[in-house]
């Protein structure tokens, strides 16, 4: 999990899925950023996307678009883009 300058960036690893939701419940309290990228590499593609899920149920952000990447180790992953919802 990573806050970059200007860029909020979750990198979803091996990590119990609870311990992202409670990055994000701070990333939203302290910062309120206008959009979100959540990565997922290997096997940790499906808890990328259940996260992104999660955060578009609970809070006004809507997807943004789906990318396919490759680590620098050539793996597979998947980056998500979400942005604040406007209601």
């Amino acid at each position: 999990m990573t806050t970059q300058k200007g860029r909020n960036e979750i990198i979803v690893g091996n990590k119990p899925l609870s311990n992202y939701q409670g990055f994000i419940y701070g990333l939203l309290k302290n910062v309120d950023p206008e959009s979100i990228v959540i990565k997922g590499y290997g096997h940790n593609i499906s808890k990328a996307m259940i996260l992104m899920d999660w955060i578009r149920k609970k809070f006004p952000y809507a997807l943004k678009g789906l990318k396919e990447t490759r680590s620098l180790r050539g793996y597979i992953g998947i980056e998500i883009r979400m942005t604040r919802s406007k209601h």
